[in-house]
């Protein structure tokens, strides 16, 4: 035992080195959970720099939108042309989160608001997510927001601290600091 961790003594001179360093000892294998609040973070920045593109492409598409109303008509309908302009508007909003979320934590295991941050995401054993699996996890988190963000709330109560989408994706979010 050194201090207070159960160490195997193949791993003794690592836990020994990082209590040295200051830093957490953690043995091979064993990953550090990123907890509630540090995920919130990283989303929101994740949030600001998707806002960027996303206000541009809404901004264009609303100014087609309205370019079809009829002003004179104190009552105007909702015209086909408007209902199709609105669903490309959100495809768009989601390509954009699948090209940002998907293709950075397939290449990188994280995106940019994660790795500001010193978070990283992995499969349950520790290894990098697959492509189809980083994607795949973009659209789990649209169901995590469309539970009223219950599926991102439940990190703060999980054990590994997994949202709804790290649940069904098996994946876990850890600190790499």
């Amino acid at each position: 035992v050194i201090g207070g961790y159960a160490v195997p003594e193949a791993h003794k001179d690592l836990v020994v080195q990082q209590m040295r360093e200051g830093v957490s000892p953690m043995l091979p294998g064993a990953m550090n959970y990123a907890g509630f609040w540090i995920r919130f973070v990283a989303k929101f920045i994740d949030g600001i720099i998707l806002a960027v593109p996303s206000f541009a492409i809404q901004f264009a598409l609303g100014m087609g939108i309205s370019a079809t109303v009829d002003t004179s008509n104190p009552n105007p309908e909702i015209t086909a042309a408007q209902i199709s302009m609105m669903l490309l508007s959100m495809a768009i909003g989601i390509v954009i989160q699948v090209l940002y979320n998907g293709l950075l934590v397939a290449k990188y295991g994280a995106t940019w608001g994660k790795m500001a941050l010193g978070l990283k995401i992995v499969n349950d054993d520790g290894s990098k997510v697959s492509t189809g699996k980083a994607i795949g996890r973009v659209f789990a988190e649209l169901v995590s927001g469309f539970t009223c963000y219950i599926g991102y709330i439940i990190a703060g109560f999980d054990s590994e601290k997994r949202s709804l989408h790290d649940h069904i994706c098996s994946t876990r979010v850890i600190t790499t600091r």
